[in-house]
Order: C-alpha cells, then sequence, then structure tokens
C-alpha cells in the first residue's frame, strides 16, 4: 500500500492551525512534502518542504534531526541551481577532446563555433550561449552536399546563433549526423567528407568565406 502523503500533509496542517511552530507537524509535513525523500521531485515541493524544516529549526536550533534535513535538502537544491547554469562557451569547449579538434581551429568570437579534422570527418562544435538546450527539436540543423544550415536558441539578451552557408568542399550527406552532447551544452555536427584522397581530404576552413586555417596544428 503506497503511503498517504495527501492526508499525513492534510493533517499536519490542521495541527499547524492550532500552532503554527509545532515542530513535530512542521517536521512531519516536509517529510510529507518530499515523500520520504523521493528522487525526482519537483522543485517547488522541495522549496516548501526547506520552508518547513527551517521554521521547525528556528524554533529548535538544537533539533540534529531537522538540522541534517535541512542541510540534505539544501544541497539538493544547489544542485538543481548549478544545474541550471550555463557556463561560458569557452569553458564548455574546454570538455572537447583535442583530438577532435586536429587540423582546426576557432572560429567562436566571429561565428560561434570551433572545428577540427580527421581523415574522413570535419567536427564542427557550437556552445551554448546562456541557455541549455533542452530537446534535439530546438535544434535547426541541414546538411546538404555543399552547404550547411543550423540555428540553435540562445538566451535572452545574446545575439542569435544561426548560420547558413557553402561548405568548404563537398560531403557525403548519409553519413553525416548532428547529436547535442554535454546535457545539451553543445552541438557537434560531423561532416563525413567526400573526396578522402591523400592529397585533396584536407580542409582548409568549413564555410566559404570564413578564415583559413594559418597553421596545421596536430593533437597526435
Amino acid at each position: 500500500v503506497p503511503p498517504k502523503w495527501t492526508e499525513a500533509k492534510a493533517a499536519c496542517e490542521i495541527a499547524l492551525t492550532v500552532d503554527a511552530k509545532h515542530v513535530k507537524a512542521l517536521f512531519r509535513r516536509a517529510q510529507a512534502l518530499l515523500e520520504d525523500n523521493r528522487e525526482g521531485l519537483p522543485e517547488e515541493s522541495l522549496r516548501l518542504a526547506l520552508a518547513d524544516l527551517q521554521a521547525a529549526l528556528q524554533s529548535e536550533p538544537d533539533n540534529a534531526q531537522v538540522s541534517r534535513e535541512v542541510e540534505r535538502i539544501s544541497r539538493r537544491l544547489a544542485a538543481l541551481e548549478a544545474k541550471r547554469q550555463v557556463p561560458k562557451p569557452a569553458e564548455i569547449l574546454e570538455r572537447v577532446s583535442p583530438a577532435l579538434l586536429d587540423r582546426g581551429t576557432s572560429e567562436l568570437a566571429s561565428h560561434g563555433y570551433v572545428w577540427g579534422q580527421t581523415e574522413s570527418m570535419v567536427h564542427v562544435f557550437v556552445p551554448a550561449r546562456g541557455r541549455r538546450i533542452l530537446k534535439s527539436s530546438e535544434i535547426t540543423c541541414e546538411v546538404k552536399s555543399k552547404q550547411l544550415t543550423f540555428q540553435m536558441p540562445v538566451a535572452d539578451g545574446q545575439r542569435p546563433l544561426k548560420l547558413d552557408g557553402k561548405l568548404c568542399k563537398q560531403v557525403e550527406i548519409e553519413e553525416c549526423s548532428w547529436q547535442l552532447e554535454e546535457g545539451g551544452l553543445l552541438l557537434h555536427i560531423e561532416l563525413a567528407k567526400r573526396d578522402t584522397s591523400e592529397d585533396g581530404e584536407h580542409w582548409l576552413r568549413v564555410f566559404e568565406g570564413h578564415a583559413p586555417i594559418t597553421k596545421v596544428a596536430t593533437a597526435k
């Protein structure tokens, strides 16, 4: 039989109408709101429970059980807040493997992306700007044989993040792909090179008109 959290909460509220500082009622209502510390609770439930626990602790500052619960729920809320925070684009890109940026360069300041390449693939990385992307449906990404279009939503006040241009060289459309990585902080586009010959596989840039790489760095 599942616990009757609604009934338990209602009983505590009746007791609190008589004594708003009733420590045991405040603690039990908090536990009802937390549903015995179930994971995945709405943030509102966590905050309401914390308010009850803090009120109980104010009445009984030396109550170790209540104090532990305040600390635990505060940590859960802090973790939620940290997850919402979005690092700066340069910090997000620090998570990309250097090997995937081999023989590429940064266009972050000018166009919002960095890139690298292997003998068969071009990797384009687009970091989020002030907003974590929660669903892939929020992304527009279209690859044609010699064209790439992508658009990502950004936080209010950020400049739009959209590129639509001709690629430096042709790609094999069926072998290209894209995905969200780092919990919605990074768009990773993989462009499969059509020309993989020793003389023709190297790209100097991703988009026509963008600055060419001036130094062929290697992560090997």
